[in-house]
């Protein structure tokens, strides 16, 4: 087989192993991460479990190990950087946040994480740069990102997120497959933006934002209604073109909401260790 061969019959084989909602929501019903411990084991994950952590440590990075590998084999078979870079750029993105946090707040052993970068790099950089907007400079996501200016958001956090938006827009203009959700996804968490902050911080079109979202008064509620929407649309739209760009972007959202959904579990508050 070809390289494209090959990716097109990982993200076939990848998309074969995810968990079912009946599995996920049946994670819920236990108050034990011992449990669930037991229950991950007998899954794909259970084959990146450190059994030298303790349970909650040990899920935790089996989530981040297998999204990691899945990414590195995406980036073997995809030459183009930039093409990359906008198709991970939303899950890295996040991860340069979560280290910034650390970095405000004087984490004296950080995490560091990245699906780019390598950790040991990322520690030394951490640790020698003491300036945030620098640290994100020295990641391979930070030296694409245009540092922009928005009056009461936080300049970093802005800069992140309308990259992420471009990254987005650049994948639809790529895509006629993935054209309108990623278009509805933006402007649907750009209204939820406007409506947590009151102001518009990224422009949205009002005519693809969902009733349902629109008319939900509880913000937690219409986050959850729009992510169950964009989750059955990218299942029903999972491309078989030979395109692989849509059917990569795809995988990595629905396992990236499998993988949040997990970390939601084990992280609920009344949460047992045993």
């Amino acid at each position: 087989m070809n390289e494209p061969e090959i990716l097109n019959a990982y993200l076939s084989a990848i998309r074969s192993t995810f968990l079912s909602e009946l599995f996920l929501q049946e994670l819920t019903k236990y108050d034990s991460i011992a449990t669930i411990y037991e229950l991950l084991k007998q899954t794909p994950y259970g084959k990146y479990f450190d059994y030298r952590d303790s349970i909650k440590a040990t899920i935790e990075k089996a989530l981040f190990k297998r999204f990691n590998e899945i990414v590195y084999r995406i980036r073997n078979y995809i030459q183009d950087d930039d093409m990359f870079i906008d198709l991970i750029a939303e899950y890295e993105a996040k991860n340069i946040l979560i280290m910034l946090d650390e970095k405000y707040r004087n984490v004296e052993h950080p995490k560091v994480m990245s699906f780019i970068d390598n950790k040991e790099y990322l520690m030394a950089e951490f640790k020698r740069r003491p300036d945030p907007i620098g640290f994100m400079r020295a990641t391979t996501l930070g030296r694409y990102v245009k540092i922009q200016e928005m009056p009461g958001y936080g300049k970093i956090s802005y800069s992140l997120e309308m990259f992420v938006v471009e990254s987005k827009m650049r994948l639809a203009q790529r895509s006629e497959t993935l054209k309108h959700i990623i278009h509805r996804e933006i402007s649907n968490r750009a209204y939820l933006i406007y409506r947590y902050l009151g102001k518009e911080i990224i422009p949205f079109n009002p005519s693809l934002l969902l009733e349902e979202v629109k008319n939900e008064p509880n913000l937690y509620r219409a986050e959850e209604i729009l992510n169950r929407y964009l989750m059955e649309r990218y299942r029903t739209i999972y491309p078989r073109t030979w395109f692989l760009t849509d059917k990569a972007y795809v995988v990595l959202k629905l396992l990236d909401r499998e993988r949040r959904f997990i970390n939601e579990v084990i992280n609920r508050e009344g949460m047992r260790a045993r």
